[in-house]
């Protein structure tokens, strides 16, 4: 399920430059723009402090956010946050412009629960979660706030896989990595030196699918033995 849209008020902005940008640091305001979806960017300004309340939850970069600029509606998922290497006060925030069809790259965080109820580690094993977050293609709509991994019931040697999560969600396709892709075409290029511009369009999507299913099958969560011995 998708989370509930953050709701944003900003300014608009008349001016770029980074004069501009610390004259309007200088009111409260942190500098922002809105991108995408083949539209003119928009100068934006953000209150910082309602700013830095949205940034401190986990699901923002996740989470739609409803952004009112001076009485007009923009539907934005936040893209980046540039934060001071000092202070770690925002200096400037994007934001991607988005609709129901837009179709998004997005990192999404994965959340575990139901430690208490893991024999595995009551037994003292140890929990090693592979990735924190699973990049996945979907509709800017579909973009779910976090995957929840159950721990309850999970043994030592047991292990959580990044398909079985994905199958919950129909809607989601995993990103394959580009080094994938690079390994595919040089295996195609070892293997077929003479003819591989005719056979590439032929093969490359069997390969890939391939690659993407082995992809699926790697381990997201595992739970091991202390010191790789046998807990009794």
């Amino acid at each position: 399920m998708t989370s509930k849209n953050t709701a944003l008020t900003a300014l608009a902005r008349a001016k770029a430059g980074k004069g501009a940008a610390r004259a309007t640091r200088r009111t409260g305001q942190t500098p922002g723009v809105i991108y995408g979806d083949n539209k003119e960017a928009v100068l934006i300004s953000v209150l910082e402090k309602d700013l830095m309340k949205s940034i401190s939850k986990q699901s923002f970069f996740t989470s739609l956010c409803d952004l009112d600029v001076a009485g007009k509606k923009f539907m934005v998922l936040p893209r980046d946050v540039q934060l001071d290497p000092v202070n770690d006060r925002p200096v400037h925030v994007d934001f991607l412009r988005v609709t129901d069809k837009t179709i998004i790259r997005v990192g999404v965080p994965v959340h575990v629960i139901n430690q208490k109820d893991c024999p595995g580690l009551t037994k003292g094993g140890v929990l090693n979660l592979v990735s924190h977050e699973i990049e996945v293609y979907c509709r800017a709509t579909d973009i779910p706030a976090e995957f929840t991994v159950d721990l309850a019931g999970l043994d030592v040697g047991h292990s959580i896989h990044i398909g079985t999560l994905l199958l919950q969600r129909r809607r989601l396709k995993l990103l394959l990595p580009l080094r994938l892709l690079r390994w595919v075409l040089r295996a195609l290029r070892r293997a077929l030196p003479l003819r591989l511009p005719r056979a590439l369009p032929r093969l490359l999507p069997r390969v890939l699918l391939l690659r993407r299913r082995a992809l699926l099958r790697l381990p997201l969560l595992l739970l091991k033995a202390k010191n790789n011995a046998e807990l009794s």
